[in-house]
């Protein structure tokens, strides 16, 4: 309420407080989904305008949001129909998910690939699941002088 109220009127310590702990709240397990909506909603509202942070200000780690989507839309109880989800379910934590993307640790780009390559066969089902992972996790916006860490890990791989 003070967010819409106010807008982001506060210092750059206190937004970098107030993004983790809407972080820590949207990535919390077991929390029914709306709870987790509202907190993803409100993390990618806080991250939108990437001006007032800088990846140096803050770190996200990608695990969680992995292990969150993974979660809900991966499980074996969503793939039998025993998990209900709203039909806008899944575009709000995409949404979250690429509003954190920008503030990953340089590391994450090898971390993702270790988790997502053994995935990649093209003649599985799985292949689908691992492009979605690396769509929307692969931090993709970095520097040319931090290449190293980041595309060139993989762009040779997965266009070659």
């Amino acid at each position: 309420r003070f967010v819409k109220l106010y807008g982001l009127c506060f210092s750059k310590s206190d937004h970098v407080l107030l993004v983790k702990l809407m972080y820590q709240l949207a990535v919390t397990q077991n929390n029914e989904f709306w709870v987790t909506a509202k907190f993803a909603q409100m993390l990618a509202f806080l991250l939108k305008k990437k001006e007032l942070l800088s990846p140096e200000d803050l770190e996200l780690d990608w695990r969680p949001l992995y292990n969150l989507y993974d979660g809900l839309f991966y499980s074996s109880y969503n793939t039998i129909g025993m998990l209900m989800l709203p039909s806008n379910a899944e575009g709000v934590i995409k949404t979250m998910i690429r509003a954190c993307r920008p503030y990953f640790p340089l590391s994450a780009t090898a971390e993702i690939l270790e988790t997502v390559r053994p995935m990649m066969c093209p003649f599985d089902m799985m292949m689908q699941r691992a492009m979605m992972y690396l769509e929307l996790f692969l931090p993709t916006h970095l520097p040319p002088c931090q290449a190293h860490q980041g595309y060139q890990l993989w762009l040779d791989e997965l266009l070659g």
